[in-house]
């Protein structure tokens, strides 16, 4: 029996003895294990709040220290590589700990994902409340969790300093000012897109992204959205090709909603020819830039009142 496994039997044993405890005092402090995830950094604070850590193993192992472990040894041997962690204190405990913990591993996950596009994940597995004697785990479950080639994105996820001025400015900005329904659903299809593992269904949730923060109800929804995206990216050498780039894969996108085939003139712009794969990573850069520009300049207005601050650009 390796030191693992003695370690994985005494917390298993010391799990079910906390499972019989009553609930005492608790400080409202939730931890996350960051997967994938490396750094220059030992700590990265992004508020007073909310914290990325570099653990020890010893640390770590008493992260995994939980209950309903007892048939999931390999996989939590997997997560004791994985060294950073996500801290969250909480200034008053959620009354719905699920729901809250879930946004706020989504919205990280996401501006994470913005910052720089590699393979990394927030394992919402548990969350964490302590006192000074004891403590209460309230499980959200297990999922299985993987990295490489069975993602489009599987580039390890590394953050330099330069990364983390810009992630602590991100969410700075967002923490702020988060309560938009369209920006949730736009980073929620953004995160969304890295776990399919088919291509057409990739390109359907980055549509549906781009369309919840420049498309609204009106028709010709493909050339507005195309206008306003290229408009506000803003990018001088690529502005004709982003618009007409855009509107094209909106035609891909309905064509695979409605199940017909691509042909090689559907992924041909401007006289470039591109694979599925190609175009996917250029929609990726695109909807990265639009998410950061605007969390970091405009997200103190509704994406209503942005689509309305784009078309009077466009008019000028």
């Amino acid at each position: 029996m390796d030191e693992t496994e003695k370690w994985y039997l005494s917390l298993v044993e010391k799990s079910r003895k906390l499972r019989n405890k009553k609930n005492e005092p608790i400080k409202k402090i939730a931890k996350y294990p960051l997967l994938g995830f490396n750094s220059d950094l030992q700590t990265i604070k992004l508020n007073e709040n909310t914290t990325i850590e570099k653990v020890s193993l010893n640390e770590r192992q008493d992260l995994y220290g939980i209950h309903n472990v007892e048939n999931e040894y390999f996989l939590v041997k997997k997560l004791l590589e994985y060294e950073y962690i996500v801290v969250h204190n909480f200034q008053e405990l959620p009354s719905v700990m699920h729901g809250i913990s879930s946004k706020l591993r989504n919205d990280l996950l996401a501006l994470l994902r913005i910052t720089r596009l590699a393979c990394v994940d927030i394992w919402n597995i548990r969350n964490y409340w302590f006192d000074d004697t004891s403590a209460n785990y309230n499980s959200v479950g297990i999922t299985t969790y993987k990295t490489g080639e069975d993602y489009f994105v599987h580039d390890p996820y590394h953050l330099i300093k330069k990364d983390a001025f810009k992630l602590r400015k991100l969410w700075k900005r967002f923490s702020e000012h988060n309560a938009d329904k369209a920006l949730d659903i736009a980073l929620n299809r953004f995160n969304y897109s890295f776990s399919r593992l088919n291509l057409e269904d990739k390109v359907i949730d980055l549509f549906i992204s781009i369309e919840a923060m420049f498309g609204d109800t009106g028709g010709e929804l493909s050339y507005r959205i195309s206008l306003r995206m290229a408009k506000f990216i803003d990018i001088p050498a690529e502005r004709e090709f982003v618009f007409e780039f855009v509107k094209k894969m909106y035609g891909v996108r309905s064509k695979l909603v409605h199940g017909a085939s691509l042909s090689k003139k559907d992924l041909s712009i401007l006289g470039e020819s591109f694979s599925l794969e190609e175009a996917i990573w250029y929609l990726y850069k695109l909807i990265r830039l639009a998410l950061s520009q605007y969390i970091i300049d405009h997200s103190g207005i509704s994406v209503s009142d942005f689509r309305k601050m784009i078309d009077k650009e466009i008019l000028k």
